[in-house]
């Protein structure tokens, strides 16, 4: 099958940033959406049209109407669902810092 040329553009980017906290996922995971997350968002927002069967279930599982069952789709919907969580919490700049110890060095027994 010849994958077309919107395709081959987004799998070409491999510098996807996961817009929520990283460290909260499986190294597998983590790597499939920094290597295909683009590409994976391309799909997922209709930019390019899916053309296999895994593409269209990929999009399934988006809209939720099944369970995500491959590596790709397991990590895009932890994705997603952490964006949905982490925008509920407040940003915080800096927090400074006022003098305080969380142990004191000369009583520590």
């Amino acid at each position: 099958m010849e994958i077309p040329e919107d395709h081959k553009n987004f799998l070409a980017l491999k510098s996807y940033s996961p817009p929520c906290s990283s460290n909260i996922f499986p190294a597998d995971e983590f790597q499939a959406l920094t290597a295909y997350g683009c590409w994976m968002e391309a799909l997922a927002t209709g930019v390019i049209q899916s053309i296999t069967d895994l593409q269209r279930q990929f999009l399934r599982v988006c809209r939720g109407e099944i369970e995500p069952s491959t590596l790709h789709e397991r990590a895009w919907m932890w994705m997603l669902r952490r964006r949905e969580i982490e925008s509920n919490f407040p940003i915080v700049e800096s927090q400074e810092d006022y003098g305080i110890q969380e142990w004191d060095s000369d009583r520590w027994w």
